[in-house]
């Protein structure tokens, strides 16, 4: 199982902060471009994840919230922010326009669209070069809270989660793991899957 050290920043910076590889491949080997994420936790603000991709002309048709972005070239990043107490996991899907698919529940079906908690969609911040593409999402404490309600997160928090690399309508279909989902078929809501992060100072 793999595990990620989140830092505590006082503003966004992902200077210094460790990259978790998003590399493992199961289903299909093909197409393995590089990729991998980042993440940090600003107090009284929230978590900031980048996810990078070194991808030329990465596949981008959707641009509205919760359109089907996985069909594109698309980064994910799952989480369960609570799980001592809660089945309940928060989905982000983004691709390289920064369009974000982003849903709660507890499995892969009936999931709400986190604007039926009655907040904004998360914000989402897209850039690109000539060989490579990142997002960076923010998931903000109210929107946490208004899922899970208040949660103590300060250094020596845990929670599950997993980030994810695909694309189901590219040229090549792939799909690329940080933690390995161990399944037959392709599916990356399976939350016995997901991997260990904790806060640290």
């Amino acid at each position: 199982m793999n595990s990620y050290k989140i830092k505590i920043k006082d503003k966004p910076c992902f200077c210094g902060v460790e990259k978790a590889l998003i590399n493992n491949s199961v289903w299909d080997k093909e197409y393995r471009p590089m990729t991998y994420g980042q993440i940090i936790f600003v107090p009284s603000d929230g978590f900031y994840v980048k996810l990078t991709c070194k991808e030329t002309y990465p596949l981008a048709r959707f641009t509205e919230f919760y359109e089907p972005v996985y069909k594109d070239s698309c980064m994910e990043f799952f989480a369960n922010f609570n799980p001592e107490e809660s089945d309940i996991y928060v989905n982000f899907e983004m691709n390289s326009f920064g369009t974000l698919l982003c849903g709660v529940g507890d499995n892969r079906h009936g999931r709400k669209k986190i604007t039926e908690y009655g907040l904004p969609a998360p914000e989402v911040e897209a850039s690109s070069d000539e060989d490579s593409w990142s997002v960076t999402l923010h998931a903000t404490l109210s929107s946490l809270e208004s899922v899970y309600g208040k949660l103590d997160f300060k250094a020596g928090y845990k929670f599950k989660g997993n980030m994810y690399k695909c694309g189901d309508e590219t040229p090549v279909l792939h799909h690329l793991m940080w933690n390995p989902v161990e399944v037959e078929e392709p599916d990356f809501h399976v939350p016995a899957f997901f991997g260990d992060f904790e806060i640290v100072e």
